[in-house]
């Protein structure tokens, strides 16, 4: 199929020489006849191999494996202004995926409909009235809102509390030689590999309290990439393949994090650290040691050994520091505007939607103040 629509892509020929005929309508007849997660598949090849990160090109694989599987037989024909048979494919998805799931899954699938619209392959696509239904349609309503009044970050006394004391243990560990509770005789030149030490560890959540930034963006940070007033995130760490440095979630994420100078001084002395007690570390991110395996469990065991020790009453996963960091800049009335460039989104439609309760409380309280200026 890829040599199909390669002969698409002939350059202009001098005047003098014939240009090449394209049987359109053979050319169509085969791209119609493809199974669409083969077309799906194909697209991604095309359209998104190259400009996405690549833990982002895996999930598109995995929707083209997901289409195999709930449809093996299905035609991208068959989707054509066809919005009963779009329906039912959205719907077997959602049988065994929440909510936001298959409101991304359902994103995937229409951006690779509307590039087969664009190419000409079909002639369009339905998209009104087609429901997204998902697992939380078949859960009771004492379930619906025992899920959605879930605790899914710090409030905002705990995040100042967690901050802190984070901020104050890591500068004391810091005066001390590298920490391994599970080896107390360790080497840093051991050749079996280790866990990051207590020090590293602490680094690295001090940095996500601090930035808000994804796992691996905190992962990817060098000693090149801050300066006194904001931290540069332009690349990712790709801890689950061990293949080095990575691109990051889009070009969005490509960004300059404003900071504070506590966060600095952490990074300066920890850097002086890692030199005395890592000095062959020079070509590796911060906060990744030599020889060091890195489990994103690991890390969330950690964050959670942490948050029961400075009392906090969830336990939140490592990721939930980003939502925490999002919801306390909300919460002092930072514009959703400066939010999403901090944290990397490409506008402010993701915290509208994770975040619009937050974002609606703010607002009735603008309204109040408002009132009281007017009196």
């Amino acid at each position: 199929m890829q040599n199909i629509i390669a002969a698409t892509n002939w350059l202009p020929l001098p005047k003098d020489k014939i240009q090449p005929v394209i049987d359109t309508k053979k050319l169509k007849a085969k791209v119609q006849g493809m199974r669409f997660w083969e077309y799906y598949q194909w697209w991604v090849n095309n359209y998104k191999k190259g400009y996405v990160a690549e833990v982002t090109l895996k999930k598109y694989y995995t929707d083209a494996k997901q289409l195999w599987n709930i449809a093996p037989n299905m035609k991208l024909i068959d989707l054509e202004d066809n919005r009963l048979t779009l329906q039912w494919l959205l719907d077997q998805y959602g049988k065994t995926h929440r909510r936001l799931t298959v409101l991304g899954w359902k994103a995937h699938i229409f951006a690779s409909l509307n590039s087969a619209t664009d190419d000409g392959f079909i002639s369009g696509i339905a998209k009104s009235q087609i429901k997204v239904t998902s697992v939380e349609n078949n859960w009771s309503i004492e379930k619906r809102s025992k899920e959605r009044n879930k605790i899914k970050t710090m409030d905002m006394s705990e995040y100042r509390v967690f901050k802190t004391r984070v901020d104050i243990d890591l500068d004391t560990m810091l005066d001390k030689k590298p920490v391994f509770p599970n080896a107390s005789n360790f080497l840093p030149n051991t050749k079996g590999g280790h866990t990051a030490s207590v020090q590293s560890k602490m680094m690295l959540i001090s940095i996500l309290t601090h930035t808000g930034c994804r796992f691996a963006e905190a992962l990817g940070l060098t000693t090149n990439d801050y300066n006194d007033t904001s931290i540069t995130i332009n690349k990712t760490w790709d801890y689950k393949t061990n293949t080095g440095f990575a691109k990051t979630k889009n070009e969005a994420s490509i960004r300059k994090v404003t900071v504070d100078k506590t966060l600095i001084d952490q990074l300066n002395k920890f850097a002086n650290w890692k030199r005395a007690y890592f000095p062959d570390s020079q070509s590796l991110p911060l906060v990744v040691e030599p020889d060091c395996l890195i489990f994103n469990t690991t890390y969330n065991d950690f964050f959670r050994r942490l948050q029961r020790k400075y009392g906090v009453k969830e336990k939140l996963s490592i990721h939930k520091m980003r939502h925490t960091y999002i919801s306390y800049l909300l919460n002092e009335n930072i514009s959703a505007e400066f939010i999403a460039k901090q944290v990397g989104h490409t506008d402010t439609s993701m915290i509208q939607r994770v975040y619009g309760h937050l974002m609606k409380e703010r607002q009735e309280a603008d309204r109040i103040k408002v009132e009281s200026l007017l009196k």
